[in-house]
């Protein structure tokens, strides 16, 4: 460790720097699980709006699908 760290009394993870009186975070395996914890929530969350994207433009298409149907239905009912 540092010279310049002072253990936190009662929290093993901590230190303060003794220069700028900063309380750090000394457990790396804890950080990086966290880091990957934000990680994954970032791709859930990017993958949830691509979903979400993917849906709205299959409703755009079955709309768009179903009013064209209309319109040739209407159509040919009105050549008979």
């Amino acid at each position: 460790m540092n010279n310049n760290y002072i253990k936190v009394e009662g929290r093993p993870d901590l230190v303060r720097d003794s220069k700028t009186n900063a309380i750090l975070n000394y457990n790396y395996e804890k950080m990086n699980n966290s880091k990957n914890i934000k990680e994954l929530h970032n791709k859930y969350n990017k993958m949830n709006d691509e979903i979400y994207e993917i849906k709205n433009n299959i409703l755009e298409i079955k709309q768009l699908l179903l009013s064209k149907l209309n319109t040739e239905e209407n159509n040919s009912n009105g050549n008979r």
